[in-house]
């Protein structure tokens, strides 16, 4: 990895000059970047969603095929981040180490590019046979070294075990990043937060209603867990009873185990727990919504 950093430090640059600087840095920049096919199919795939919120079948069937050519199998499982740098050259040092770090882990790996003062990425296990949760974990606390650095402000996604989710949630980060710089606020630079602690901001941030109900069961549910109605029924009576397990069970007629079990099975489509209170919270505002949702599409349907 390698870093350009030009500073503003006496005067602010005018497209004239900003011109002038691409001219004569593009020709050295391009005798150490690599612009084959590698590149290209990763700068496709952290791109996200074309309407930034959700994957179409063909962009999935593309960014599918893309994985497999970089060499991940279907069993793969991802930590998807973004990274906001006050300065790349600072930053740098504490991001190369980290992978470093990370990749010192058998199976593990990252993929990850630079796009200006913005690092996008992943980092990857080649099986996701094991613990989801504990594959979070690691890959959280490897993100935590970086977020102590004062030039780094870190965003992560839910660990993802198929493309789809991988790739909407490249759309969740970007949205956060954004988000972040419209508020013509400073990054809150030197912390770690994920995509779930700023969603119903970015909610509210939207125009359109259907639209902005979307982005929250997209970002939250995922595509698996959204056609799993045993499951989403099961969040739907935490969601009505605060979390209480025992009103949980009581609603759904079920053993206290058979809630577990199930709870478990969502742990490991989503990639997080209970004890995560902010994406749980989420989580279950999500499944609401989406039963809420398929419930008035079949009465409208009824109705016709």
């Amino acid at each position: 990895m390698g870093a350009l950093e030009i500073s503003q430090r006496n005067t602010v640059f005018d497209e004239a000059m900003c011109r002038r600087i691409e001219q004569i840095a593009a020709p050295v920049l391009t005798l150490y970047l690599d612009g084959g096919a590698r590149v290209g199919m990763v700068a496709h795939l952290i791109a996200g969603p074309e309407d930034g919120v959700h994957v179409s079948p063909m962009e999935a069937r593309e960014g599918h095929a893309m994985l497999d050519a970089l060499g991940f199998a279907a069993s793969g499982v991802y930590m998807p981040f973004a990274m906001k740098l006050k300065s790349v050259a600072n930053a740098m040092p504490a991001i190369v180490s980290m992978i470093d770090d990370f990749e010192s882990n058998g199976g593990c790996e990252s993929i990850c590019l630079l796009e200006g003062d913005l690092m996008i990425g992943f980092l990857a296990a080649q099986d996701s046979g094991g613990d989801v949760s504990v594959f979070s974990d690691r890959c959280l606390h490897a993100l935590t070294q970086v977020a102590a650095n004062e030039y780094v402000y870190t965003v992560h996604g839910r660990a993802a075990l198929d493309t789809i989710s991988l790739m909407d949630a490249f759309g969740a980060l970007r949205s956060v990043i954004r988000t972040c710089i419209s508020n013509d606020a400073e990054c809150p630079y030197g912390t770690l937060e994920c995509v779930d602690s700023s969603l119903l901001e970015r909610m509210l941030g939207m125009e359109r209603t259907d639209e902005a109900v979307r982005m929250v069961i997209t970002q939250t549910v995922g595509h698996e867990l959204m056609h799993n109605a045993m499951l989403i029924d099961t969040l739907c009576a935490c969601f009505d009873n605060l979390d209480n397990k025992t009103g949980a069970c009581e609603q759904l007629g079920i053993q206290r185990q058979t809630l577990y079990n199930r709870l478990d099975k969502v742990t490991q489509i989503v990639g997080i727990a209970p004890t995560d209170k902010i994406s749980w919270s989420m989580l279950l505002l999500g499944a609401k919504m989406a039963k809420s949702q398929h419930n008035h599409t079949i009465f409208s349907t009824s109705a016709l």
